[in-house]
């Protein structure tokens, strides 16, 4: 039997079970084409009706200040269902409820009105009570209506028409044909809510064709089948797409119809449309089996290394919440698709959606969209592939951290942390510097910045070692470094920060298209210190040499070590670096924050020592810090870049040369 014939057999299986349980058909079916309609015509008419409640009231309004002018007093009078009333302190009546909203009137009103003056009303309201946001909608309207009439006895008195005061009448002409503004609207909401949809279809059939079989004890019995693991995930990968597709076009055809139900309001009938082309609605239904196939690879990739239902659930549920954070970047103001953003998972698809809504084909982006979604498919199945090919995984109690055991295992103690333990390091990173710096938010930035490394970065891997007794040179790669690795490192270091900082400067534009204010005012506040040469010096140690120190030793040695113990050095470079990149959370700087770290980790992991690292980190952070103190950008963007670069290109030479004479002979070891 092919591979490809064995998949389909899966597909088929896993499909045909599903459809046939009468629970799946429910949540598909049944609860979409019934749920939403009672959800929004219920919703809709009890507000409609309490809103009606709430206009129909009848409410007591205050008064305080008298006299009142008599326009004031009629139109006050006027208001339906409203009872006025005189009170001496607006903001007491209000707050004890003897009114629901009171008006302020200066004693001199009358004075002042007539002398052609302006006279302060306000208005006093409680915003945390309807009734009171009701009684300021009645007053707000009585003073309008006030108003007018004064406006017009002026004008009348001073014989001028009411144009003399109104020079201009303003006419706004929207371009957009109906169809384009239907779609502009459609593009802020349409994309997010098909892409919740398609998280939450994909989430339980991931979890049932892998860790739901793997407890109820039916995986088994596939495994013994003469079939490859990668028909079994292939299968099971597109009964999981087919279902997440099926439930989701359910959903969104539910909705569509709800929403088609509510009747536009008359003065917008004529200029809005909700209808797409047939191209863009093709490529539309194109982009949401792409999201089912990237949600579906990712949640089975994740869901097979969990030992029962409930783990999975517990496994999947940060992975829902990593999903919904591209999907915000998505929709913020002025992010577009292009070059850049068609390569980032989940948010490109998000933006070709509101794109296409708009009817715009823009086939080179669209294209990238869909081969960087393919790849980052291809990548979650090949890990999915990679389980289901280990029994340890699939049939025994390790979980997840059997992915990172090397086939012949080592010391039942390793010196170095596990994944496991890694994993927990790196999450208590993250929260002391987020929690850290918001406690020293009115602390002096060098205390922020000092603190942030060596407290917030340093201190909880440096305590994981004490505490779990693991061997700080072995955890942290701290030892003599051969003199080719210096020489690299001092070569690198001396030069590839102005190609970092070049890169940097044109990927801004794209990458974050609103300029962020925070980072302006650090940038401005490091320029203060920096001219200071009192500050200088601890501004230099904290920029330079204490990432330098504490980021080394989290990245390229708690994290670096304990992945080449169970990865091929390579997948270790890779993942340490990706992390690297992660922790910056800063997406102009990613693309060069990977490659550094990719450098950095090769070059520890061939030289065994942490300090040629240190050694370029220091130099890069430091000659880019000087040169954006010190130098004029004209000059720093204007310098030729290969006359830079020479030096670096010969210290990325020396590395290139010792990576292939040691993968020639056999990668080197873990020490």
């Amino acid at each position: 039997m092919s591979p490809a014939l064995a998949a389909r057999i899966i597909w088929a299986k896993e499909l045909l079970e599903a459809l046939r349980d009468r629970k799946t058909l429910v949540i598909m079916v049944v609860l979409p084409l019934v749920i939403y309609p009672l959800v929004f015509i219920g919703l809709s008419q009890a507000t409609l009706a309490q809103q009606e409640k709430i206009e129909a009231d009848h409410l007591s309004l205050g008064v305080e200040g008298s006299p009142v002018p008599a326009e004031l007093q009629a139109a006050l009078d006027a208001l339906p269902d409203s009872e006025i009333v005189t009170v001496d302190n607006a903001k007491s009546a209000v707050s004890a409820g003897r009114v629901a909203a009171a008006v302020t009137v200066p004693p001199a009103a009358i004075e002042g009105l007539a002398a052609g003056g302006q006279i302060p009303v306000g208005i006093v309201f409680d915003g945390s009570s309807d009734r009171s946001h009701e009684g300021e909608s009645r007053l707000r309207k009585a003073i309008s209506d006030f108003v007018e009439s004064v406006r017009a006895a002026r004008l009348t008195k001073a014989k001028l028409s009411p144009e003399y005061i109104d020079p201009i009448s303003l006419k706004t002409d929207n371009i957009a044909p109906p169809a384009r503004q239907g779609g502009f609207i459609l593009g802020q909401i349409l994309p997010m809510l098909v892409s919740f949809l398609m998280i939450g279809a994909a989430f339980y059939p991931a979890i049932d064709l892998t860790a739901g079989e793997k407890e109820r004890g039916t995986l088994q019995t596939l495994l013994t089948a003469p079939i490859p693991s990668i028909s079994i995930v292939a299968g099971k990968f597109a009964a999981v797409v087919t279902l997440s597709i099926l439930t989701g076009a359910l959903n969104l055809l539910a909705l569509g119809l709800v929403a088609l139900s509510i009747p536009l309001p008359e003065e917008i009938q004529g200029q809005i449309a909700f209808s797409v082309a047939p191209l863009p609605l093709l490529l539309l239904l194109v982009a949401m089996v792409l999201l089912g196939m990237m949600f579906g690879a990712l949640m089975m990739a994740v869901a097979v290394t969990a030992r029962s239902f409930k783990d999975a659930q517990s496994y999947l549920t940060p992975l829902y919440l990593l999903c919904i954070f591209p999907l915000m970047i998505s929709s913020l103001p002025g992010v577009t698709l292009t070059a850049s953003t068609a390569a980032m998972p989940v948010v490109n698809l998000a933006l070709a959606m509101k794109q296409l809504l708009l009817g715009e084909v823009a086939w080179p982006l669209l294209a990238i969209t869909a081969l960087s979604t393919l790849a980052f498919a291809a990548l979650a199945l090949t890990l999915a592939a990679r389980v289901f090919s280990m029994q340890s995984v699939l049939l025994g109690d390790d979980g997840p951290s059997a992915l990172f055991r090397r086939r012949a295992a080592g010391l039942s103690r390793p010196p170095v942390p596990t994944p496991g333990e890694v994993t927990t390091v790196l999450a208590l990173v993250l929260l002391a510097m987020f929690y850290g710096t918001l406690a020293m938010s009115g602390a002096p930035i060098l205390a922020i910045i000092h603190a942030t490394q060596w407290v917030f970065i340093l201190g909880p891997p440096v305590i994981a070692v004490a505490a779990l007794r693991l061997d700080p040179t072995a955890t942290f790669a701290l030892r003599r470094p051969p003199v080719w690795a210096l020489v690299t490192s001092f070569a690198i270091g001396s030069g590839l920060w102005l190609a970092a900082l070049r890169v940097l400067h044109s990927l801004t534009g794209d990458w974050i298209p609103v300029p962020s204010p925070g980072m302006q005012a650090l940038g401005e506040a490091l320029a203060a210190l920096g001219a200071d040469p009192l500050t200088a010096v601890p501004l230099f140690l904290g920029v330079a040499i204490a990432p330098a120190v504490c980021e080394e030793a989290l990245f390229r040695g708690f994290v670096l070590q304990s992945l080449r113990r169970r990865l091929r050095n390579r997948h270790a470079i890779l993942i340490s670096a990706g992390l690297f990149a992660l922790y910056h959370l800063q997406w102009a700087q990613m693309p060069t924050t990977f490659l550094i770290g990719l450098i950095q980790a090769a070059l520890v992991i061939y030289s065994g020592s942490i300090w040629p690292a240190v050694i370029l980190h220091a130099l890069h952070n430091g000659l880019a810090l000087s040169s954006q103190l010190y130098l004029p950008e004209d000059v720093l963007m204007g310098t030729p870049i290969l006359a830079w670069l020479a030096v670096p290109a010969f210290g990325l030479a020396l590395l290139y040369h010792r990576v292939r004479r040691s993968t020639g002979r056999g990668a080197p070891p873990p020490p």
